[in-house]
């Protein structure tokens, strides 16, 4: 059996550290042969991970399209009844505190952010070393 499409529901649910890791890897490799991967999950945070495009529904279609557009309208998550990702709350905190955010928007992962915010954290470092 060589199925083109392939149905997920909830894949990382309870399970360990490792296995998620593991799913995850398979998953991308599945992606890499080309097929056509469906998830149905509440766990945003791994999204990025999994997928290219997404479709918010509840009761109905709400939207869909890129991921990064999608899992940073926070209202359109709100209408699902769905938390933004963490990261995208940690840039959000950032910005209510006052700290400009334009380099960091549309991050979904951490690995994406370790780059733009040690560069914030370096220029304030040379910042506060010239006063």
């Amino acid at each position: 059996m060589d199925p083109e499409i392939i149905i997920f529901d909830e894949p990382l649910m309870n399970l360990d550290q490792e296995t998620k890791e593991w799913v995850i890897s398979f998953i991308g490799s599945l992606r890499e042969m080309g097929k056509t991967l469906i998830f149905a999950t509440h766990n945003i945070d791994i999204i990025p991970y999994l997928a290219d495009k997404i479709y918010l529904i509840n009761k109905r279609l709400l939207g869909g399209g890129n991921i990064r557009d999608i899992l940073w309208d926070v209202d359109k998550l709100k209408e699902t009844k769905l938390a933004p990702p963490s990261i995208v709350k940690i840039v959000l905190s950032l910005e209510r505190r006052g700290i400009s955010i334009d380099n960091l928007r549309g991050i979904l992962t951490l690995e994406e952010l370790v780059e733009p915010l040690s560069d914030m954290c370096s220029k304030v470092a040379l910042a506060v070393e010239g006063t």
